[in-house]
């Protein structure tokens, strides 16, 4: 049944991952297409938002999102739930701009910092996440620490006393800290990004290096060749670096 479709049961959710002994520790991962074009919303919410499909499909995440918190609280696993709402990858639009949108940009918005996605900029891969944990992670509360998605496995093996393998590199940092709030800037200090299977860009705690040139509005062709941002002559950092 397409997610966009969905009505989230009990047993839907089950099917979705959430099936365990209940008390022992189990994980579930559910992906969606909210968003990400072409943004056609369900008859349910067509129309709905007022701003054309993209509004409307963001509509419909929401309320599945909200079916979803529903049912861990049917299955009384809810208080005793880590539930991360998070994206891939920033918006894209400007290359698909346009699908019956009202005039709009079928897309979001990823603020001050340039590019969207497949690119090599901030834009593309610097998201929001949202993560509920009743008990643990203080409501209303905001960081910027740097957070890659590599880093729950480690986080959430600490949480659950679990051991990580010895036999080989782990990429992602424990990162409990950065969810209980005692720290403002986690224990991650680099991110290297890659496109396929090549090395673009490297985060160094505040810093940022492309290793492929960058068109001055992140759109564009990204072709072989170095070149490192530079703090401006105001001593401001460039927009990518800013927090």
């Amino acid at each position: 049944m397409p997610i966009s479709t969905m009505s989230w049961s009990i047993n839907q959710l089950i099917s979705c991952g959430v099936k365990r002994p209940l008390g022992s520790p189990s994980s579930s991962t559910c992906r969606s297409r909210w968003g990400h074009f072409p943004n056609l919303p369900s008859q349910q919410f067509k129309g709905k938002s007022r701003i054309g499909n993209y509004g409307d499909k963001l509509m419909e995440g929401d309320y599945h999102v909200g079916q979803i918190l529903d049912t861990l609280k049917q299955l009384g696993i809810d208080d005793n739930t880590i539930v991360v709402f998070a994206s891939d990858n920033g918006p894209q639009g400007q290359t698909a701009r346009e699908h019956g949108n009202q005039g709009t940009p079928d897309m979001g918005n990823s603020g001050p910092f340039r590019g969207e996605l497949g690119e090599a900029t901030e834009g593309a891969i610097r998201t929001a996440a949202i993560i509920r944990w009743p008990g643990k992670v203080k409501p209303n509360t905001t960081t910027y620490a740097m957070f890659s998605i590599m880093d729950f496995l480690p986080t959430f093996a600490h949480i659950v006393d679990g051991k990580m393998p010895t036999d080989r590199p782990i990429d992602g940092v424990d990162q409990i800290d950065v969810l209980l709030g005692s720290t403002a800037t986690g224990h991650r200090e680099s991110l290297l990004s890659f496109i396929g299977a090549d090395l673009v860009a490297a985060r160094w705690k505040r810093w940022r290096i492309y290793f492929t040139d960058v068109h001055p509005t992140g759109i564009g062709p990204q072709r072989a060749a170095r070149h490192v941002l530079r703090q401006r002559s105001d001593g401001r950092l460039p927009e990518d670096l800013q927090h």
